[in-house]
């Protein structure tokens, strides 16, 4: 049998690129999944595309890609919320496809469970008041309704007006026959 160099040289190319497998992430951002370079040239991606992330039990999500030079080769970095999301562990196998036409949201519903406002007066103006457009950017940050956000980040995140809190009503607690086995009261999707 010879060994033909040039042949034992030549990269094999996937089956299919687009299947990775699931990483811990070294940032907590719940929208950004990290790739390596070369995988992402691979699947013909852009840092800050956003792409449709496949998991289990026809779960899937949209994420932010973002390289990181030490992420392995065939591997997706992705936090605990993404993960728990797609339905997925360390260690499984999720497919990344790209996704363009994602636009942007231009109105949020927040909502309260009906039974953590039962007895408080004013209610509805002290949720409005408290997710309102902040001063100065316009915006205020979804995680905490206290923290202002930089102009620049404030044009990705959400848009400055129709913030509805107060038209609609409380969302019901499902009773706790109904919800799944092994999940909490206050842990309902």
């Amino acid at each position: 049998m010879s060994a033909d160099p040039a042949a034992a040289a030549k990269p094999v190319k996937k089956k299919n690129p687009n299947r990775l497998v699931v990483d811990e992430a070294v940032n907590d951002d719940n929208s950004v999944v990290a790739l390596n370079v070369q995988t992402m040239e691979e699947l013909q991606l852009f840092r800050g595309d956003t792409v449709l992330i496949k998991g289990k039990r026809r779960k899937d999500t949209v994420c932010i890609v973002l390289a990181d030079d030490t992420c392995d080769l065939g591997k997706i970095r992705m936090n605990k919320c993404v993960r728990k999301n797609l339905k997925v562990r360390l260690g499984d196998v999720i497919s990344v496809h790209q996704c363009p036409d994602v636009k942007y949201g231009k109105r949020v519903h927040i909502l309260p469970i009906d039974d953590t406002i039962e007895g408080i007066t004013g209610a509805r103006a002290a949720c409005s008041s408290a997710l309102g457009p902040g001063p100065g950017t316009g915006v205020r940050d979804v995680r905490s309704p206290l923290r202002r956000l930089p102009e620049a980040a404030a044009g990705r995140l959400a848009r400055p007006s129709p913030l509805s809190a107060t038209n609609r009503q409380p969302l019901r607690r499902l009773p706790q026959a109904l919800l799944p086995r092994g999940v909490p009261p206050g842990a309902q999707e």
